[in-house]
Parts: structure tokens; C-alpha cells; sequence
């Protein structure tokens, strides 16, 4: 059986050349991995919408989840979508688990983004809503459902 659940995160990003913050948001479903994978190094396929102030308005968002909290203790996010003017971009996030600040830890990141040509855009800070938390394991557990991953490749 699959592991499945849906997550939001909100944040701010800062972007090269401006000197405030831009908000960005994240709603997504994740599936894939046993749910045994997941206590060494799970993939799982993500997809919802990304909203970036100025830059996409709940655009739609296929990646991937990297979930490896105890042998990397690093959980990696990479959601691919289309800007405003259809130009793809791309999100990725990092959480660095630390035992010594479980919550700190399992609930922000840092966040990049960047377009096809590796061209940085913007960095910042996302954040898991502890008031969400009981929606959040709620909507935890196995099921069937599939979601596809469509990865835009990238120049290494």
C-alpha cells in the first residue's frame, strides 16, 4: 500500500534586486513509497498549486518528495510550474530534520527558486502550519490513489 497525504506550507521569498518580501504557498498531494520506505528514504510524486506574489497564482505543480528523516535527515521538495507568462519554474525546498528541535525542524524550510537555465530568482523561508496539524494527520494514511509526476528536466 501507498502512503498518502496532503501538506500546506506559506512562506517569503526574497528575490534578486528587491529589497521586500514576496509571499509564496504551496498546497500538495503526496503519494507513493510503502509506508515502511519511509523510515529510510521514500520518493513520493507531488502534485496541487503554487502561489508566488506577482509571479503565479495557484498554479498547477507536479514534483517529487525525497523523505529520508532518519538516515539523511533531510526531507527534499521539487515542485515544477508555470510562472504568469507560462515560463517554467521551479521550487525546491529543504527541511533538515534535528531530534534536538523536532518541531522547528519538521516544520520550516528553505526554498529556492529558480528557472530551467539554473538562474536563481528568489530564496527564502516556508512554513508548515502547527494549527494545521490535526487536518495534516487526518489526511495521513495509505490509499490508492495515483499521482503523476511530470518532472521538467533540467541542465544538470
Amino acid at each position: 500500500m501507498s502512503v498518502e497525504f496532503r501538506e500546506n506550507m506559506d512562506g517569503r521569498l526574497v528575490f534578486d534586486g528587491e529589497n521586500f518580501d514576496r509571499l509564496v504557498s504551496f498546497g500538495i498531494t503526496a503519494v507513493g513509497s510503502r509506508a515502511r520506505e519511509m523510515l529510510r528514504v521514500a520518493e513520493l510524486s507531488i502534485q496541487g498549486t503554487v502561489h508566488v506574489d506577482g509571479l503565479a497564482d495557484d498554479a498547477p505543480a507536479r514534483g517529487r518528495l525525497i523523505v529520508s528523516p532518519f538516515t539523511e535527515r533531510r526531507i527534499r521538495y521539487t515542485l515544477d510550474f508555470p510562472g504568469v507568462g507560462g515560463d517554467p519554474l521551479r521550487l525546491t525546498g529543504l527541511k533538515c530534520i534535528r531530534w534536538s528541535h523536532p518541531i522547528r525542524s519538521w516544520t520550516s524550510m528553505t526554498v529556492e527558486l529558480s528557472r530551467p537555465d539554473g538562474d536563481l530568482v528568489a530564496r527564502g523561508q516556508m512554513w508548515f502550519r502547527l494549527r494545521d496539524l490535526a487536518s495534516f494527520l487526518r489526511g495521513f494514511g495509505t490509499g490508492t490513489t495515483t499521482v503523476e509526476a511530470e518532472v521538467i528536466s533540467w541542465p544538470a
